[in-house]
């Protein structure tokens, strides 16, 4: 594949997969589950 401006497309990728990061930002992280479960665990 052959691109002739490779830098706008590069930031164009770039911006779009910040605002699918920030799109999903308020839900919360599956490994938040897993940290609760392990400190639960590990209490007498």
């Amino acid at each position: 594949m052959h691109l002739d401006r490779p830098l706008p497309t590069a930031a164009a990728l770039g911006l779009l997969t910040a605002c699918l990061g920030f799109a999903w930002s308020w839900n919360p992280s599956l490994w938040t589950d897993e940290v609760a479960t392990v400190n639960a665990v590990s209490k007498s």
